[in-house]
């Protein structure tokens, strides 16, 4: 039993990873026959009351997508099964008590079943493993009462190490997708100069000819300015460059020294830099006016356009109305946002608007990507916002 116990933690060690669904089932019919039990389920009670049906092995799928309903609706049974112990092998119930439970009388019976044993595995969550065994059968053994208890902490371990990865692959891409919206270049380079991480407005200013990334290292068409944010690098100092470029303005480059956590949790040094295009178009949503300011849909759409930089003369050519109705437009503007100019009020909505999407549409894009060979360009929009 021995080799049949380190090769089911093997297994189950093997399901960690939260990106794959854990092979409940093989694990359930490895352990029943090694207990020499008719059924097995697994179940965290928040799924439950959800209505998730457990993972189960010797249990009719009838059953098992019944179960959850028996479950919420018996509070004797689920009352019994969430007071247990983690890691002890109990009756649910004795024998009187458990006749009179709806779940016995309308689940359990009429599956033949003689005997019903828990195991909380997992505290936090209520992951819980039930186990039946049929009237032709003799109560549950020592030996695997005791191969059960020494196999929850291995579980227990699995599920919250799945939970944790699950949690920080959620926050790495809302991180990525909150980069990725930034109205400027974002990168983090390794302590190789290698890119880790870009947003895709980097991307797009990479694609000129003052900056590019080739074989996965930004590199600055300057060779002087490259030198320089190469000692700012190694020295682990910040370095702002301009960068410049024929016939154009120049971009804005700051690069910061930061820390790394790597996979076995060490730190090493990072650089990450901002790219600023001052010639990237600017798009200020009307959304964002319209609930921080109490605008209307037509006041925020001029007040957008004017925060783009457009005359009063430019919104009334574009909007299809006359030149009056826009300076009104704007008299009505500067008093419900408290300001006496438009250079006042173009001010402020560049200095205090971020635009948030509002449609599933505009945030069907890739988040920040780390990159982990050769660069290639991702989809989406690479609008500038504010």
């Amino acid at each position: 039993m021995t080799d049949v116990f380190a090769d089911l933690v093997e297994q189950i060690y093997e399901g960690i990873d939260p990106d794959n669904a854990f092979p409940w089932s093989d694990v359930l019919g490895r352990v029943a026959a090694v207990i020499e039990v008719d059924a097995l389920g697994f179940a965290f009670h928040g799924a439950l009351g959800r209505g998730r049906p457990p993972f189960s092995y010797g249990i009719e799928p009838a059953s098992t997508l019944a179960y959850p309903r028996y479950h919420t609706q018996d509070t004797t049974w689920s009352h019994a099964l969430c007071g247990k112990p983690v890691g002890r092998v109990q009756e649910v119930l004795p024998h009187d008590l458990l006749e009179r439970t709806r779940v016995y009388q309308e689940w359990v019976r009429p599956q033949q079943w003689s005997q019903i044993y828990h195991v909380t595995m997992c505290e936090q969550t209520r992951g819980a493993l039930l186990v039946g065994k049929l009237r032709s059968r003799c109560a549950l053994q020592p030996q695997a009462r005791n191969f059960l208890e020494r196999l929850a902490p291995h579980v227990r371990r699995t599920i919250q190490a799945r939970q944790r990865l699950a949690r920080a692959r959620d926050l790495v891409q809302a991180t990525g997708h909150a980069v990725n919206a930034l109205p400027i270049g974002f990168l983090l380079l390794d302590d190789r100069g290698r890119v880790v991480v870009i947003n895709t407005a980097a991307q797009e200013i990479a694609r000129g000819h003052s900056i590019s990334i080739r074989h996965g290292v930004l590199r600055l068409a300057d060779r002087a300015s490259h030198e320089t944010l190469e000692q700012g690098m190694s020295a682990r100092r910040p370095v702002i460059l301009p960068i410049a470029r024929a016939g154009r303005r120049d971009l804005q480059l700051a690069a910061v020294p930061v820390d790394r956590v790597g996979a076995d949790g060490g730190t090493s040094g990072g650089t990450a830099i901002v790219l600023s295009d001052p010639e990237r178009p600017l798009v200020v949503s009307r959304e964002p006016l319209e609930k921080l300011y109490g605008l209307t849909p037509a006041q925020a759409t001029l007040a957008a356009l004017l925060a783009q930089g457009h005359t009063p003369e430019d919104c009334a050519r574009m909007l299809g109305r006359t030149l009056g109705t826009i300076r009104d437009r704007l008299k009505q503007i500067l008093a419900r946002t408290g300001t006496r100019r438009q250079a006042e009020l173009v001010s402020l909505l560049l200095r205090n608007v971020i635009d948030v999407p509002t449609t599933s549409r505009e945030i069907d894009h890739p988040p920040a990507r780390r990159v982990d060979g050769p660069l290639h360009r991702s989809a989406g929009a690479g609008r500038r916002r504010l």
